[in-house]
């Protein structure tokens, strides 16, 4: 018979022994909530470097043309800032201070020897954080300035010597080739946000096909850039010149807003880089190009309609309101996907409503009157609707304009 002390015990073992399988549960269920741990594309380490070992053999204009042995990569942004802003780094560096550290990639290259059929291996470096630091660095370097303390002449000792904090970027032991190693360094760029950060349309650019590296980027960044070539996509929405590269990728997230909400819904007509990365790397299907492409071809003659209806008028920018998703395109997005079947009774009934709604619009804004548009759409047609839902372009906002829309045109 057990005494109360042994049966106290007793219990007070099983709770204890309890207690440790409950806590070894819930370590394994915590455990198995994590991902595996990768093997490493990138390897990372730390050395210190002047100014003069960069700037010597520094070309930031050229991208991937350039020779030198410090380079832009073809995702790097032309950032061009105010001369104001380049004096206050070079005064920095000049007085001692801070101005952060950079991060460059390594990278080999074949080049012609200096004899008939010889072949050498060069070494290069991306600037892949830190360029628009030592593009004013340079700029001074090369005499296009002065700064408080006088030009280069004037500070050079102090200038070419000042250490430079360097993140060195390579390829690991597990990384096989150039294409899988330029990819991760495309990854590791949208992420970096020092200095000025990085716009969507530059995160975007950052997947963008690169036939030097063999990277054949993101689907639905290729497919868009593509589609801002070609007619008739280019005239209906204005996307002509739109790329990966510094000078002509300001619009891209705006251009993938309308191909990513043609083909897979309103939940995607936005330019919010967060919100497409689980279709970034997605492989583009027949369906999907098909359904962009009865989606675009509704839009496009709903424009087509407004046109005709109300001719452009000298100075109007009428392309303007169809080059991204947020005053109309987004909305129309989502009318055509709450509907199964896009047959030709929706396609008419779709265009009547739409174009009506433009085109009186666009009236009130022929009358020199851009606030009565404003209110009129607001306060008539979106009636009710919340302050989010008339300016935001998520999709439930989307959503609700298209069906304030509806309901609008059925009781005209």
């Amino acid at each position: 018979m057990n005494t109360a002390s042994e049966t106290v015990s007793a219990n007070a073992a099983g709770s204890a022994n309890a207690g440790s399988a409950n806590a070894a549960g819930s370590a394994n269920a915590a455990g198995s909530a994590f991902a595996c741990i990768p093997d490493m594309i990138l390897e990372k380490s730390a050395v210190v470097m002047t100014l003069s070992d960069i700037l010597k053999s520094f070309d930031p204009e050229k991208f991937d043309a350039a020779k030198t042995k410090y380079r832009k990569p073809s995702y790097q942004r032309g950032i061009d800032k105010p001369i104001e802003w380049n004096i206050s780094v070079v005064n920095s560096i000049i007085e001692g201070k801070a101005i952060g550290g950079v991060v460059v990639s390594k990278w080999n290259e074949s080049a012609p020897g200096s004899k008939p059929g010889k072949i050498v291996n060069k070494e290069f470096f991306n600037i892949e954080d830190g360029g628009t630091r030592l593009n004013a660095c340079k700029k001074f370097y090369d005499g296009n300035f002065a700064c408080k303390y006088g030009k280069i002449d004037d500070v050079r000792e102090r200038f070419e010597g000042y250490k430079v904090a360097v993140e060195l970027l390579e390829r690991s032991y597990s990384c096989e080739d150039d294409e899988e190693y330029f990819a991760e360094l495309c990854n590791n760029f949208s992420l970096l946000q020092d200095g000025t950060p990085l716009t969507a349309s530059d995160k975007y650019a950052a997947h963008a096909k690169d036939e030097k590296h063999s990277f054949t980027g993101s689907p639905i960044v290729n497919y868009t850039i593509e589609m801002c070539k070609s007619s008739p996509f280019k005239e209906l929405f204005g996307h002509e010149l739109v790329g990966p590269r510094e000078k002509n990728r300001k619009n891209l997230a705006a251009a993938i807003s309308i191909v990513s909400g043609a083909m897979w819904g309103a939940e995607f007509a936005n330019s919010q880089f967060g919100l497409h990365i689980k279709n970034i790397n997605k492989e583009l299907t027949f369906e999907d190009k098909t359904k962009f492409g009865v989606v675009i071809g509704c839009i496009a003659r709903v424009i087509k309609t407004v046109e005709d209806t109300r001719p452009k008028w000298k100075g109007e920018h009428f392309g303007k309101y169809f080059n991204n998703t947020a005053k109309f395109v987004g909305s129309m997005i989502a009318d055509i996907w709450s509907v199964d079947d896009i047959n030709q009774d929706f396609k008419t009934a779709f265009v009547a409503r739409w174009s009506c709604l433009i085109v009186t619009w666009r009236d009130k804004i022929y009358k020199k009157d851009m606030n009565a548009a404003k209110d009129w759409i607001e306060q008539v047609v979106y009636t009710g609707l919340d302050a989010a839902d008339k300016r935001n372009i998520l999709g439930v906002n989307l959503v609700a304009k298209s069906e304030k829309v509806q309901t609008w045109f059925a009781n005209q």
